[in-house]
């Protein structure tokens, strides 16, 4: 045999050939067979497209802060000629076999953040650079640390104010101050359902005033 790829080889018995340079794009190789007698056959030839550039990383989300313990990740391709075929990797473990799907739910996690990374192949078989999303996993109530929550307000007076903080940020508009209207004589349990977001269930503050 000889084969070339522009000039034609010396002649060789191998059935086989792989290039010694690196090559992109479409190459052909052109390989043509002797007889005894010395003529040389037509050559015959094959052209493989060689792609070693890896489509973009993709597009990963997940809800954060929750107090899902079980949450839920998903992705979208990067593009650049991602076939749809991804694995993840939970907090730096070992990456998944190939799956063709766009989410995954993790097992239960324990409080704290948790990250996942998400790489894609292309055809050719180039794997991305991989993305990731972190998620904080909350599972404690936010509790009263500071504020009056026992207030004598003069006889006869029309209202009673106080203020309260929270042990951590909220995610949501909570109750940090509010004001007692047309309040009658005597004592009073003032008792606020605060419902936050990333807590689990609902927490009840409860307020004194002396009237």
């Amino acid at each position: 045999y000889e084969w070339t790829l522009g000039t034609y080889s010396s002649t060789t018995t191998n059935t086989s050939f792989t290039p010694t340079a690196d090559r992109t794009g479409e190459v052909t190789l052109y390989v043509r067979e002797r007889d005894v007698a010395g003529n040389w056959s037509l050559p015959g030839e094959f052209t493989v497209d060689i792609d070693i550039t890896p489509p973009d990383a993709p597009v990963v989300s997940v809800d954060s802060p929750t107090n899902d313990t079980t949450p839920t990740w998903s992705w979208t391709s990067g593009g650049n000629g991602g076939s749809g075929d991804y694995q993840y990797q939970l907090d730096g473990g070992s990456w998944s076999s190939t799956i063709r799907q766009l989410l995954y739910t993790s097992p239960t996690l324990s409080a704290g953040n948790h990250t996942l990374a998400v790489k894609e192949r292309d055809a050719a078989g180039n794997w991305s650079a991989s993305a990731e999303a972190q998620v904080t996993v909350d599972t404690t109530k936010p509790s009263l640390v500071a504020g009056n929550s026992t207030l004598a307000v003069e006889t006869g007076a029309a209202t009673a104010a106080f203020d309260v903080e929270f042990s951590e940020a909220c995610a949501t508009t909570a109750l940090t101050s509010n004001v007692i209207e047309e309040v009658s004589k005597g004592e009073h349990l003032i008792y606020e359902r605060t419902s936050l977001a990333a807590i689990s269930g609902t927490s009840n503050k409860r307020f004194r005033i002396t009237v």
